[in-house]
């Protein structure tokens, strides 16, 4: 078993029950290159050979040298043994040279065995290292343990499950536009493309794996769970999050040697960069989490990840043009999509496709789809807008503590378009946030007013080639000692 694994569910037979469950992790030493190994074992066994050699040959010239001291020491016989008869000073010569000799002999010999072996240790230390580093493969992984009672002798086949907190998956969306804000798009709905990232590194290769994406956590703690105190509080989550999808834990099953099955929540295979886009899998709903089961066998190396694609789905939407000329003087066409609520999606990043080309990013998120969900398709170089500023007024009291600013701008839009649209022209007035300055619109071309923002918004109706203008102007009423900051 994986070493993330934790131990599940065992089954066994009638005839014999489950005295324990143990799990453990041990490493496993593997050859990369067996053919290598072997090599470089028989080479250290012949190094060993060696220096077992030299060592012998170092020890007989030791004794050698011995033998020679003791037949030359005074009192050493001619017959070499002490008490013997007396040497002549012949004899006493001679053998001094002799011994001169083969002690300069043995002490070279000592010598040449010495730097022989140096060398061959340096050999043997080299060749172990080698055999012991990157040779060989150390891969930890789980033992299970079960002790099995059985008042029979039998065969017992066991099924076994874990769950493996290594595997996980990632949903996300492809969200394709044709055709936006045209006339034909009324016949053309989106289409939302369910997709998910599946990675795994329990340690197992998994070929031919029936895969089960699941959006629920496995049970994997059997204690009865104890409430806390709750504690609520309102915050408005930002509609800009760019935030990853979490990862949802998968739960993975095996028979023995049999193919695993394996939870968690996505698509179908994405094989060389190729979806599989006849057979999508098969969706079910498990109460608070939603199941998909892929129609094809996966396989996802260990360390490796791999995309599937699970199904697509159709929506509406209603486009409209928005501009907003005072930051950009460009109009970006909106779509709202519709219906997406009843699909069970889950959270995730959504890229976004407009005629097949990639525009950017969003995220689907569940716990907004009573809001329904706004994307931007980008600008429309093909709508003008322009914004232009009038005459300022300043006035200062010469009796009194106030002084008046004034500003007035001109809005114009221009459709270059060969069809009509609807275009939402959006501006602001400044929101005094002190009792001494006061804020007072004196044109506004019939614009929507939100008085706590500011906002105002412009819908208009613009004919192919039409062009249109809005004007608006306010004063700002302040204390004339201060000093006031307008655009």
């Amino acid at each position: 078993a994986p070493v993330s694994a934790s131990p599940d569910t065992g089954a066994a037979p009638a005839e014999a029950e489950i005295g324990g469950v143990s799990f453990e992790v041990t490493t496993l030493r593997t050859a990369k290159n067996p053919e290598k190994i072997q090599a470089l074992v028989e080479e250290a066994r012949t190094l060993e050979r060696e220096i077992d050699r030299l060592k012998m040959e170092q020890a007989l010239c030791e004794r050698q040298q011995e033998m020679l001291a003791a037949n030359i020491a005074p009192g050493a016989g001619s017959s070499g043994a002490v008490g013997g008869p007396a040497r002549t000073l012949v004899e006493i010569t001679e053998l001094a040279d002799y011994y001169l000799r083969e002690n300069t002999r043995l002490d070279e010999k000592k010598l040449e065995l010495k730097y022989t072996l140096e060398e061959a240790e340096r050999r043997l230390e080299a060749t172990n290292t080698e055999i012991g580093s990157d040779n060989i493969e150390r891969r930890s992984t789980g033992e299970l343990s079960i002790l099995i009672n059985s008042a029979v002798r039998q065969t017992v086949r066991l099924d076994i499950g874990y769950n493996d907190s290594a595997a996980g998956w990632t949903p996300y969306y492809d969200l394709r536009v044709e055709e936006a804000g045209t006339t034909e798009a009324a016949n053309k709905p989106l289409r939302l493309i369910a997709k998910g990232r599946v990675r795994q590194s329990t340690g197992e290769h998994w070929e031919g794996v029936a895969l089960t994406l699941s959006s629920g956590s496995p049970r994997v703690n059997i204690d009865l769970p104890e409430l806390k105190t709750w504690y609520v509080r309102a915050e408005s989550p930002s509609r800009q999050s760019r935030a990853r999808a979490p990862g949802v834990a998968m739960m993975e099953s095996a028979k023995m040697s049999a193919p695993m099955d394996v939870e968690d929540a996505a698509p179908q295979e994405l094989v060389q960069q190729l979806y599989l886009a006849v057979a999508e899998a098969e969706v079910s709903e498990q109460q608070t989490s939603v199941e998909f089961s892929l129609p094809l066998p996966a396989a996802i190396e260990t360390g490796g990840e791999e995309e599937f694609q699970l199904r697509t789905n159709e929506l509406t939407a209603e486009y409209r043009y928005i501009s907003v000329p005072k930051i950009d003087g460009a109009a970006y066409l909106m779509a709202e999509v519709k219906g997406w609520e009843r699909l069970n999606l889950l959270y995730g990043e959504c890229n976004l496709f407009l005629n097949g080309i990639f525009i950017g990013r969003t995220v689907v998120d569940p716990r907004r789809a009573d809001e329904g969900m706004e994307i931007s398709l980008g600008a429309d170089s093909s709508i003008l807008v322009k914004r232009e500023r009038g005459r300022d007024s300043e006035s200062r009291a010469f009796i009194g503590t106030t002084a008046k600013a004034g500003r007035q701008y001109e809005l114009t839009v221009r459709n270059t378009k060969g069809r009509a649209i609807e275009l939402e022209l959006v501006d602001q007035l400044p929101v005094s946030t002190s009792d001494s300055v006061k804020v007072e619109m004196t044109e506004s071309s019939a614009a929507e007013h939100d008085k706590d923002t500011g906002k105002l918004t412009w819908k208009i109706a613009l004919g192919a080639g039409e062009s249109q203008s809005r004007k608006f102007a306010y004063t700002v009423t302040y204390p004339k000692n201060s000093i006031l900051y307008l655009d």
